[in-house]
């Protein structure tokens, strides 16, 4: 398997909403969405009419209230720091994910009949990061190419040389998510001829940020099976050579063999058979 892996980033990231997330409770009744990131300034804007207001966050916290005096009431349960100025506009610090949920104003007349409600649903991301795109060749004919990300609710497009090749979508089978900490990092892979060329551009964004990045596909290269197996073969042949040839220098040096009583070993000798040539004398009997 070959491993090509290749960052070129293009642009920073770029926030929709940069500074301060703004939502609005002072026109239609009608059920709205307001996105911002974490850490922008978070901004209520309340009706300006002589009014009592009730403002309450899941059902539950309350937020607000404006009494017939137009003294205004604050109840902040994620402990940020909020004010509220001129009793039309609601600060409330930076904001981050606690403060993702439904809100419900309730408006009524100073003399007490029910005006209108109004439901805003707040959604606080982490913007998207810069996104990491990899190659990798899985044969001469297949590669595959992952982008990925951090960031909330992250949407991805594919562009070959201006050419759109994919997009996801929610609920996308090949989107896959994960949370490390309080990070969560998601991830597109795409399966791509391994001779494809180009510029192939990962572009990611969400609600209240996108970015984008650019890699240069390489063609995928491959050495032939015959000569891998050609080049082990020779290997394994040399190596058992000279293996060969350290065994017999070791024979060749050794010394003479020792002989041990607790395991005898026989030892051969030459041995040499010398005729006497001496003439025997006649015995003394024969004359």
């Amino acid at each position: 398997m070959i491993s090509i892996y290749i960052i070129i980033s293009v642009l920073g990231t770029t926030a929709l909403t940069k500074g301060s997330i703004e939502c609005n409770f002072t026109e239609s009744t009608e059920p709205r969405e307001c996105f911002g990131a974490a850490g922008d300034t978070l901004i209520f804007h309340l009706p300006k009419r002589d009014t009592t207001l009730d403002l309450k966050k899941d059902g539950k916290y309350r937020v607000l209230q404006r009494d017939r005096h137009g003294i205004v009431t604050l109840y902040d349960e994620n402990g940020n720091k909020s004010e509220c100025i001129n009793n039309v506009t609601l600060k409330l610090g930076n904001a981050n994910k606690r403060h993702s949920g439904e809100y419900v104003l309730e408006e009524y007349r100073l003399d007490g009949p029910f005006l209108r409600k109004v439901n805003v649903h707040l959604e606080i991301q982490a913007p998207v990061s810069k996104p990491v795109v990899s190659q990798t060749c899985l044969t001469l004919e297949q590669m595959k190419v992952v982008c990925s990300t951090e960031g909330d609710d992250v949407k991805f497009i594919f562009i070959l040389d201006d050419q759109l090749l994919i997009q996801t979508r929610e609920h996308n089978q090949s989107l896959s998510k994960w949370t490390a900490g309080d990070t969560s990092v998601s991830n597109v892979p795409i399966n791509l001829h391994g001779q494809l060329t180009g510029n192939l551009m990962c572009r990611v964004w969400n609600n209240v940020s996108r970015d984008e990045a650019v890699i240069q596909l390489a063609a995928c290269k491959a050495v032939p099976v015959v000569i891998v197996a050609a080049v082990a073969s020779v290997a394994a042949l040399f190596l058992l050579v000279a293996l060969s040839l350290v065994i017999l220098n070791i024979h060749k040096k050794k010394g003479p063999v020792t002989v041990n009583e607790d395991n005898p070993e026989v030892i051969y000798a030459d041995v040499r058979v010398i005729k006497n040539s001496r003439t025997s004398r006649p015995s003394s009997h024969q004359q």
